[in-house]
């Protein structure tokens, strides 16, 4: 099959960026001037889990500390222990891509599995890429989608357009263009350059909705706007 999509920072921001709320970083992260330790840094030790969560979260983007992935995941590491479904995402993304010299693509599975049984949209969506593409668990298609699935149910765009890809080209599912649109138009609305390039291709092609100038060149143009390179190179002939 064609692989739709592939496991990057831009899906999963820094690592996972968590569903749930989290502690706020920020000034609480930094030590105060006569070295004391921060009241973030106080709760992590004392193994509060979203304070260590937090605190990997803010090493890993170098937000108010100096940047650091092996830092992010001993934090991650420690929260994940408690089974905080966000540690374990952001844990599972740092093995999926070796962050802090840990590429192991199983136990990124298998953390991304902990995560999403609990619900965590990041996380099922990223079980998906790895069912999708056969990393860490064998290739499955109707894995895949049944992941996509739970994380697009949860508003999660990525999955939505994943979703959406899947019927598209009948991976997974059966083939309709009319349910591939559906879950275009959902993520395009909240902003996924991809989604809006696919609704705007439906539009010009009439795939799952009647053609439509108006229309694709308004999805197209929200695309390029973007940065997408895709959208940018339809844009020009779309204007004639």
């Amino acid at each position: 099959m064609k692989r739709i999509v592939f496991l990057t920072a831009a899906l999963l921001p820094v690592f996972a960026q968590p569903v749930h709320a989290r502690m706020t970083v920020g000034h609480v992260v930094k030590m105060t001037r006569d070295g004391l330790k921060s009241p973030l840094q106080k709760a992590a030790e004392r193994g509060d889990a979203k304070a260590q969560y937090s605190l990997g979260d803010a090493y890993s983007k170098g937000q108010n500390v100096s940047k650091s992935d092996e830092q992010a995941v001993f934090w991650y590491q420690k929260s994940a222990d408690q089974g905080y479904a966000p540690a374990q995402a952001a844990l599972g993304y740092a093995y999926s891509i070796g962050a802090g010299g840990t590429h192991d693509e199983a136990r990124a599975v298998s953390l991304f599995q902990k995560a999403a049984d609990q619900g965590n949209a990041a996380a099922q969506y990223n079980l998906g890429i790895a069912y999708s593409n056969g990393q860490g668990v064998p290739h499955s298609d109707e894995q895949a989608v049944s992941w996509y699935q739970k994380s697009a149910n949860q508003g999660y765009a990525p999955a939505q357009f994943n979703l959406g890809a899947a019927y598209y080209h009948g991976e997974g599912v059966t083939q309709s263009y009319e349910q591939a649109v559906t879950w275009y138009q959902k993520a395009a609305e909240q902003g996924d350059s991809k989604a809006q390039t696919a609704l705007g291709v439906a539009y010009i092609t009439g795939r799952g909705v009647p053609k439509s100038k108006e229309k694709a060149l308004l999805w197209i143009q929200k695309s390029a706007d973007q940065g997408d390179v895709t959208a940018q190179k339809i844009l020009p002939a779309l204007k004639k």
